[in-house]
């Protein structure tokens, strides 16, 4: 581990103010801010990890808190090459970092900053970053709080569990925003205006050069939800700029869902649409007021870039190209950039012989709950017990599913199960009704039934 440590400062982009260290916004205007060093070098060590890159990373003497995230496969992708009609498409394959998602990068850099000053983390999330924060902590040996919206997808929220995080679910993101700023006293409550986590995220663009033998590609394509991954792909390649490791940086292409899309709307000039829209895959795009939307937007501007927005209902069709071409399960928030790829080659805005990388940003396997919904069940069902008389199924039904997955855990009688469903679902429906449910899943082979006998006979079922 290299000990030449570069001095730096945290610089305001919205007053010009220059700090020493602080931990999130400007102290003088609220503004954001990012981290500017003294000279701008990028050496590397032996680690296959972000911190190949420690010397343009803000770290002193902190210890550091790493579960080996970064350094990501950069993918020739040359089948989905020839279905978009591509030469030169590259996956940066973010689905890799430890927890799936690109955000692992800053949080290592977030806990090693502040882990000797907070032993407790509170995190307002839509998913990733509440499933990242507490991989780190529990890594780190702090304690973890976070708050979700009822939406979250399921996967995320095992994560999360699993890490040992005290979880709580809210009705909307603004809820949970809300109730993490009452832990402001006495936790650091984790927010993405972090100039620390953004160095973290910056470290894709030192790859992504490094992986091409410093020679930046023509176009980067990245989905959006706050703005803050787009800004800081854009730092990391001024930076390398700035220490002459390559010569021009790449045109950078950020990609919004249709509704959900305030920073696209605004490069367009167009009024901003005040109403989310009411459903999306892509969950963790679900932000109504980017805070990195000016960051981005310059970002886009100063390399000549786009931005654009996608049709949600494109989501499941491209999830299901990337992952039967080059073998890669991306989630919906990821999926966008292949999405948006498609649409440019369509209207001529990327040619077929440039050079592309598109950042698939999370695993697919974090949103079972999505992929579950887009392979219909009857075949799915099929293909595990098997074409039997008894896997003659008609169709399994949102109940039927939520039934499995209650007896997944343990074996279970009908009045738990019926308590179950409305407790963690909100599915009320009678006994009678829980009963011609079961009954049918005995009938397909997808549940067993045992009989007990203590002070009465119960039945049991079980997967």
């Amino acid at each position: 581990m290299s000990t030449n440590r570069k001095k730096y400062r945290v610089r305001c982009i919205k007053c010009g103010g220059s700090f020493q260290d602080i931990e999130t916004l400007c102290p003088m205007c609220g503004g954001l801010c990012l981290i500017e060093y003294e000279k701008i070098e990028i050496p590397t060590n032996k680690k296959r990890s972000i911190w190949r890159y420690i010397d343009g990373l803000p770290i002193r003497n902190e210890p550091i808190i790493s579960l080996e995230e970064g350094f990501t496969p950069l993918i020739s992708a040359r089948k989905i090459n020839k279905k978009l009609g591509l030469k030169n498409l590259y996956i940066k394959d973010e689905t890799r970092n430890p927890m799936g998602a690109f955000i692992d990068r800053g949080m290592s850099v977030e806990i090693t900053k502040f882990k000797e000053k907070y032993k407790h983390f509170v995190c307002p999330t839509l998913g990733d970053t509440g499933a990242s924060i507490s991989a780190y902590c529990a890594r780190a040996g702090i304690k973890s709080t976070i708050y979700v919206p009822e939406k979250t997808n399921i996967g995320k929220l095992y994560q999360m569990l699993l890490c040992g995080a005290h979880v709580n679910i809210v009705r909307s993101f603004e809820a949970a925003l809300y109730f993490a700023e009452t832990h402001r006293k006495e936790a650091r409550v984790f927010s993405e205006a972090s100039p620390y986590y953004m160095e973290g995220i910056k470290t894709i663009a030192y790859e992504i050069a490094e992986q091409l033998k410093w020679i930046s590609p023509d176009y980067i394509i990245v989905p959006m939800g706050t703005g803050a991954l787009i800004t800081a792909i854009y730092k990391g390649f001024r930076e390398l700029l700035d220490a002459e490791k390559i010569d021009t940086i790449p045109r950078l292409v950020g990609v919004q869902i249709e509704g959900a899309d305030a920073i696209s709307r605004a490069f367009k000039n167009e009024e901003e649409d005040n109403k989310l829209v009411s459903t999306t895959f892509a969950i963790d795009l679900h932000i109504e007021r980017p805070i990195w939307r000016d960051p981005a937007l310059l970002a886009i501007k100063k390399t000549h870039g786009l931005a654009i927005s996608i049709e949600n209902s494109l989501i499941p069709e491209f999830i299901k190209l990337l992952a039967e071409t080059e073998g890669i399960i991306a989630e919906p928030a990821a999926i966008v950039s292949i999405i948006a790829l498609s649409y440019l080659i369509r209207d001529g805005s990327i040619l077929p012989s440039e050079k592309v990388v598109s950042v698939i940003t999370g695993s697919g396997l974090k949103t079972i709950d999505i992929l579950m919904s887009m392979i219909p069940l009857e075949k799915f069902s099929k293909k595990i017990i098997g074409s039997t008389p008894k896997a003659e199924i008609k169709r399994l039904g949102e109940t039927k599913i939520r039934i499995l997955q209650i007896l997944s855990k343990e074996p279970m009688h009908g009045y738990k199960i019926k308590k179950m469903l409305k407790n963690i679902f909100g599915i009320d429906i009678s006994f009678p009704t829980i009963y011609q449910h079961l009954q049918d899943l005995l009938e397909y082979g997808l549940v067993s039934r045992i009989t007990k006998q203590k002070k009465k006979r119960t039945q049991y079922y079980y997967i």
